[in-house]
């Protein structure tokens, strides 16, 4: 009997509650199978690393495609690799292939000839039933570059889990935190803080700055519960993006909201379907003195326990029924 899976790229406890939303709405129960590729990204080799095992995960999965009824593609490289392989090897009666936390950013030269067409190549899979994205705008904003898809990406809200694997107590620090790689606009953020007395503590491997004023600080060797740690005893998180419209910061604001944190970010189509700008954080222009006025509001106690205690959550089970319901109507349809 064929099967259903889920392929993900870190470990999943027994306790994910993306598949339980899947398996309580699905009409199909899956599984879960993973290559952990999610690793640091710092230097050159480990780049190269994560990338083969992008490759060499889906083309084994393309050798024992017969296996599997149904894929959802939560790493999008599993799937889009997946998807390659049987259009390019021409094999039409594979898998149906559902794949989540779509995100392409345009690259410059060659490369970026090459990697879209990689991806248009991909794309053009027969039984791709839905890509998922992060951000409603993203929908028009794909639909424009891979245009031969027809009503093929829908949004879906990403959820976390609610709880930590890590025993931590949040607490209120005297730091605020800012957290990710992909997009993020440090350069701004230090511009911000730098004309301020307030701590700003980046955690990212992969951003690089000397130039730093006292009062900030990069580490770029801080992951799991250090990384949890972190945002669980800062005073707030803070978010600026670079104005490529993708999906960018999610993860982080839901992160900090999971612990009572407010986010202040500035206005970006990828991030603001998950801020409700003064009920649990601000969204703000990409502006020195508006940034500061916000970070100067969150020091009054009355407006600062009110966005904690309006802190929303919207966890993985929440998601993961999300992503069920859209592959069930897709079911109905056919």
């Amino acid at each position: 009997m064929k099967k259903n899976a889920i392929f993900v790229d870190f470990d999943v406890n027994d306790n994910w509650g993306f598949i339980k939303g899947i398996n309580l709405v699905s009409k199909e129960k899956y599984c879960v199978e993973k290559c952990i590729s999610n690793s640091k990204h710092k230097y050159f080799f480990q780049r190269f690393i994560r990338y083969y095992k992008y490759f060499s995960f889906s083309f084994k999965k393309f050798l024992c495609r017969k296996k599997y009824s149904s894929i959802i593609s939560w790493q999008q490289f599993y799937g889009l690799f997946l998807a390659f392989f049987l259009v390019i090897f021409n094999r039409k009666n594979g898998p149906q292939i559902t794949i989540l936390n779509f995100i392409y950013k345009k690259k410059k030269g060659i490369i970026g000839k090459v990697y879209y067409h990689f991806v248009k190549c991909a794309l053009k899979y027969k039984n791709i039933n839905k890509i998922c994205v992060l951000s409603s705008n993203e929908i028009p904003y794909y639909e424009s570059i891979f245009c031969f898809l027809n009503r093929k990406f829908v949004f879906c809200k990403i959820g976390i889990d609610d709880k930590s694997e890590y025993e931590i107590e949040a607490k209120k620090g005297d730091y605020f935190v800012s957290a990710g790689r992909s997009n993020r606009d440090y350069n701004f953020l230090i511009d911000v803080f730098s004309k301020t007395k307030e701590k700003l503590y980046i955690l990212s491997d992969t951003y690089k700055r000397n130039d730093l004023p006292k009062n900030i600080l990069i580490f770029d060797n801080c992951f799991n519960e250090d990384y949890e740690r972190m945002v669980a005893n800062s005073l707030a998180a803070v978010i600026s993006l670079d104005d490529v419209p993708i999906s960018s910061g999610q993860l982080f604001a839901l992160n900090a909201f999971k612990y009572k944190k407010p986010v202040i970010a500035t206005r970006h189509p990828g991030i603001n379907d998950y801020i409700s700008d003064g009920i649990d954080g601000f969204l703000v222009n990409k502006n020195i003195d508006e940034f500061i006025i916000a970070l100067k509001k969150l020091r009054d106690p009355n407006i600062y326990n009110s966005l904690c205690t309006n802190a929303k959550k919207y966890t993985s089970i929440d998601y993961g029924k999300s992503v069920a319901q859209v592959i069930n109507e897709n079911i109905t349809k056919d």
